[in-house]
């Protein structure tokens, strides 16, 4: 079933969908930036993993540079946090201390409706969380395979939302708002001879696999973008800054376009 088109002008309140991408998920941090100075209501968030995190300081209400600083100040990686005969290679504890202190601690406290996605090994399927403890369900959706460890919920054993949807827009489809959809895992050419190194190669494999979806799920959207990409890793946290400025250029040309028509 084909989805009508919602022509609402973008004035009126978007939904917004944000797929993962590790440290280029800051460049949902300019989205929001970009949003918040031009006055566009969010009404409702769905993220995974990096998409998430940041979906939730939107849907809690947190200014963009709040957002920011949060985030850039999470420290995920380090030989504290490394673990032994685990399933992935770093703790995710950071992460939750940062994710208890500062944002509500069930869904049901948010300003607005979100939607967080996660993968469930188990059954190998797609799973989004929309109600409960807000932390868990980010943590899960966050947990990159390997490199953090999976997170064990009610019989779940969850990861990284992007195995199975990168880019979830499902639970905002039956809402009423026209959708604004971020996506920072452009797939762009690289010369064979340049030097790709592993976790480039990682991510490209990754990221094809997973690409095959995505025309059809933005097919679904008013306003679609892709800040960062190729130009960045999913490590690329000292970029931060960097990358959350790809996002907040490509947001507000967009949005000076369709305030201005």
């Amino acid at each position: 079933m084909t989805r009508e088109r919602n022509t609402a002008p973008i004035s009126e309140g978007i939904s917004l969908v944000l797929s993962g991408g590790g440290a280029r998920g800051f460049a949902h941090v300019g989205v929001w930036r970009a949003l918040q100075e031009f006055g566009v209501p969010v009404r409702a968030v769905s993220g995974t993993s990096a998409g998430a995190i940041a979906g939730a300081f939107i849907a809690a209400g947190v200014s963009w540079k709040e957002a920011f600083e949060w985030m850039r100040n999470s420290r995920y990686f380090g030989w504290r946090n490394f673990l032994w005969r685990k399933d992935g290679l770093f703790s995710l504890e950071p992460l939750e201390k940062v994710l208890q202190q500062q944002l509500p601690a069930r869904f049901e406290d948010l300003s607005i409706p979100f939607f967080a996605a996660a993968t469930d090994l188990v059954k190998g399927e797609a799973v989004h969380f929309n109600s409960g403890k807000l932390s868990d369900a980010l943590l899960a959706s966050a947990a990159v395979p390997l490199v953090f460890e999976p997170q064990r919920r009610n019989g779940q054993l969850l990861v990284d939302g992007g195995v199975m949807n990168n880019f979830p827009i499902e639970p905002l489809l039956a809402l009423p708002h026209p959708i604004f959809g971020v996506h920072v895992n452009r797939i762009a050419s690289r010369a064979a001879s340049e030097d790709w190194g592993k976790w480039y190669l990682a991510e490209k494999c990754f990221h094809l696999a997973i690409a095959g979806e995505l025309p059809r799920k933005t097919g679904h959207c008013r306003w679609f973008i892709e800040p960062a990409g190729d130009a960045y890793q999913m490590f690329d946290f000292e970029r931060a800054e960097e990358i959350m400025e790809t996002g907040y250029r490509a947001a507000s040309e967009l949005l000076q376009r369709e305030l201005s028509a």
